[in-house]
Formats: C-alpha cells, sequence, structure tokens
C-alpha cells in the first residue's frame, strides 16, 4: 500500500515488475507514495483499510458488475469512493479559478519553434479553438478501445477481446505524441480478465460479471471437450495465452453441484445467470456436452482429471495442474461459455522522475509530462507476469500526477 515503509515498498515492486523497473522510476515512487496519500487524504479522500493497508476508496463499490454499478443501477458508481473522490477533486479546480471541458477531444499538441509542448488544439460541441498552456500533462489512458493497436502489441486474437475500460481509452495520447518521438516502453503488457460470461459481447451489463472462482474451482475445455491450459496458473495467463494464440476464442468452465455450491461460486454464477449470462446444467457429462455444444470428449476429459485428482496426479497429467485440484463427480453439472476480456493496457510512455516524456534518445520532450496508465509502461516490467507486472495504474496517477504538477508549476 502506499503508506507502507519504503523498504516494503521497494521490495514489493521489484518483485512484480521482475526488477525490470527503471531504478530512477522505483526510487522516485517509493519516496513519493506516502507525500501523495497525504495529499490525496488532505483533500477529500477517505479510506477503509487501517492506517498503512490503505487500498480501497471509502465507501467501496461492492460489486463490478456494470448492470449494478452503471448510472441509475442499484450500485450507482457516482455514490462510491473513486466517483465520489473525483467530483471531489472537480470542485476543488474550480474553486481555484480552474475549468474542465467536457465532450473535448484532443486533436494536436501545439509546439514552438524550439520543439516546446506549449499547448494543445481541441475539438469541442463548437468546433475546434486552441488551448495555450505552459505544459500539457497526458492523463489520457491506455488503448484497450483501439482494435489497431492491439492487433500490433498484444496478439493476433487480441480486437476480438471484451474491453471492461473506459470508452476513451483509445490511445489516442500515444497517436498525438508520435511525430515528437515519445519513447514507448512495454507496450505489450496489459491486464487480462478471461472469465467473461460470453453472453457480454452483446450484453452490456454484463461486463464485470467475472467467473474466475468458477474457473479456479473447476476445470476449463475448448469446444472439443479437452482441456487446453492450466487452470491454476490464473486469470491473467490463460487471458493471454487465448488472446495471442489464434486457436482458442471461446472456452467452457465446468464445475459439479458440489463446487457450484461454494459461497463465492455460487454467487459469481447467479450474478451472470441474473444479467442474461448462459449457464448449462445437465444430470450427466453426455447431456452437459450436448446442451452447451461441446464434443464429447468431455466426459473422458473429466474422468481422466478425476482420476489424476484421486491419485495425486494431475502435473503429470497432458495438460498438468499445478494446484487447486477437485473432482467433478456430484450432479447437476455446469458449463459456462467464457471469453478473453482485458481490463487494462499497461505500456506506455517512458518518463523521468520529474514526470517529464522522454524521446527515443532518452531526452525530456519540453512541455510534456504524462502521469496514470499513459506512461505505466514506465513502470512495468517482467514477461507474462502474473501478478500484471505493473505496480499499480492508480498510484501512478496519484504520485506521478503529482509530479508532473510540481514539475509544470516550476518550469
Amino acid at each position: 500500500t502506499l503508506a507502507a515503509p519504503e523498504a516494503e515498498l521497494r521490495r514489493a515492486i521489484t518483485a512484480f515488475t521482475d526488477n525490470m523497473i527503471p531504478p530512477d522510476l522505483l526510487e522516485v515512487t517509493v519516496k513519493n507514495a506516502g507525500r501523495a496519500l497525504k495529499w490525496v487524504i488532505k483533500n477529500g479522500a477517505e479510506f477503509e483499510e487501517p492506517r498503512g493497508h490503505e487500498i480501497r476508496l471509502h465507501p467501496a463499490l461492492p460489486t463490478t458488475v456494470w448492470g449494478r454499478i452503471r448510472p441509475g443501477g442499484s450500485h450507482d458508481a457516482a455514490d462510491f469512493g473513486n466517483k465520489r473522490l473525483a467530483l471531489r477533486l472537480e470542485s476543488l479546480i474550480k474553486e481555484k479559478g480552474g475549468s474542465i471541458r467536457y465532450a473535448t477531444k484532443c486533436i494536436k499538441l501545439l509546439t514552438n519553434d524550439n520543439g516546446e509542448v506549449r499547448g494543445a488544439v481541441a475539438q469541442g460541441n463548437n468546433g475546434r479553438f486552441n488551448i495555450k498552456a505552459r505544459g500539457v500533462v497526458l492523463c489520457s489512458g491506455g488503448y484497450e478501445r483501439n482494435n489497431e493497436m492491439l492487433l500490433k502489441y498484444v496478439g493476433p486474437r487480441a480486437d476480438e477481446i471484451l474491453r471492461y475500460g473506459g470508452p476513451g481509452c483509445t490511445g489516442d495520447g500515444f497517436r498525438l505524441c508520435a511525430e515528437l518521438g515519445a519513447y514507448l516502453r512495454s507496450m505489450n503488457h496489459v491486464g487480462f480478465s478471461h472469465y467473461y460470461p460470453a453472453d457480454a459481447y452483446w450484453q452490456e451489463n454484463l461486463l464485470g460479471a467475472y467467473l474466475e472462482d468458477a474457473g479456479k474451482q473447476g476445470i476449463i475445455v475448448n469446444r472439443d471437450g479437452a482441456r487446453f491450459f492450466d487452470e491454476s496458473l490464473g486469470q491473467r495467463l490463460l487471458g493471454s495465452y487465448m488472446t495471442k494464440t489464434t486457436i482458442f476464442k471461446k472456452g467452457w468452465i465446468i464445475i459439479d453441484h458440489l463446487l457450484y455450491s461454494i459461497p463465492n461460486v455460487k454467487a459469481k454464477v447467479e450474478t451472470a445467470r441474473e444479467f442474461g449470462g448462459t449457464v448449462h446444467t445437465a444430470d450427466t457429462l453426455g447431456e452437459l456436452a450436448v446442451k452447451a455444444g461441446i464434443g464429447p470428449r468431455l466426459a473422458l476429459t473429466v474422468g481422466e482429471f478425476n482420476e489424476a485428482v484421486a491419485e495425486g496426479k494431475t502435473p503429470e497429467l497432458e495438460v498438468p495442474r499445478a494446484k487447486t485440484a477437485n473432482r467433478i463427480f456430484t450432479p447437476p453439472f455446469y458449463a459456462i461459455p467464457f471469453v478473453p476480456g482485458i481490463v487494462a493496457t499497461y505500456g506506455g510512455f517512458l518518463v523521468n522522475p520529474k514526470a517529464q516524456v522522454l524521446d527515443w534518445d532518452k531526452r525530456p520532450i519540453p512541455g510534456l509530462y504524462a502521469a496514470g496508465l499513459s506512461m505505466e509502461g514506465s513502470l512495468s516490467g517482467g514477461v507474462e507476469n502474473p501478478e500484471g507486472a505493473y505496480c499499480g495504474c492508480l498510484s501512478a496517477g496519484l504520485i506521478f500526477g503529482m509530479l508532473a504538477a510540481e514539475s509544470v508549476a516550476s518550469a
């Protein structure tokens, strides 16, 4: 957490990024985490956890399912921590004479004859206009809504995956800086969540109705009814595998009634059902395969898996299962179709400790700064890291947003 001792933060970030985070950015992060946390608390943030373990803003969202947290939903996100803090900070900006332009798109960065960024061209409802400024801070998010960039950086099926991110994460910030020669780092790092109900493709309310608890307890199979991945490796690696190959676009989670009865599993399955997600049930595996459109090999796959679980030999299966292996033998049986999803992209601009965006020669681009997901690539590392290979996009927004503001003010 941001309030943890510097040594603890340093160890955690080093581990999560496989020691690939630039040393100067590691140090500026751990040195300023506590200061940034104090600043946001001073300006109205409240946290639920005890001091030193602040993670969730109070009151925390009790669910991530869009059908509940959307405007007017039973758990409208506007009533909870993140949105309440954003509204509080917005009011402070206005109190200090600042202004916020909504429904406004940045078209181009303005530079002077010396190549210094000195504003932007914006597009609003009434046409284009120029904004002149001492500096520009890019907080434009990632590129999960940009199909071209997903195919380029992530994999051959990446344009087909579900996205549970803001509509503004279109990679525009990276496009704006292409002619300036901005350095991009770790652009292939993304946060996968592969347990989306397949129906979420056309039913927006199902976004966020994750089925990871069912996937961890049961097995996953392809259309032929065969296992194709070690489920115990987790959703990030499975999502990555499915997205970066040309074979698997869809899979099925298979559980029995005992596994379904686990409270967390039942809650997630029933939430998916509530918002229109498909859940097939049957008293035999053969009948289940027919209902779900899975090949007849399903019964053989489950039988082989159950035998390996009983003998403690799941690591020896053709597709190994390293841990958390349960037999699937108590009817009724369940098959839940799922597809890969992506929460956010973690690549972005390389910055220095002053939050200045660097060019390909690693020199600061004068007047250009970045914070949050736009520069998350600066803080990421590792290869297919199950922890996500980054040290927190919200903390990157808070810490480097503060550093960028201070840099602009002192320029």
